[in-house]
């Protein structure tokens, strides 16, 4: 449950962030966690990888957009 609660107040820090301080860092630091994410989940619950709602599975092309726009900001 601390688990999930710690999750849960990161995702909604990064949310916040992305709203007031949208930048470089950040995208990547998403990134990283959503690496974290899907790395821990794949080894609890590997068959997340085939669920119909694609629980692990979106965070493909939410990482390819993570990743375009970390190459497209300008470094501060």
């Amino acid at each position: 449950m601390l688990a999930f609660i710690g999750a849960c107040g990161l995702n909604i820090s990064l949310g916040l962030a992305t709203l007031f301080k949208p930048g470089r860092w950040l995208w990547l630091l998403q990134l990283g966690v959503i690496a974290f994410y899907t790395g821990a989940l794949t080894l609890a619950v590997p068959g997340l990888w085939l669920d119909p709602f694609g629980p692990l599975i979106k965070n493909l092309p939410i990482a390819a957009l993570l990743l375009s726009l970390a190459a497209t900001e300008a470094r501060n």
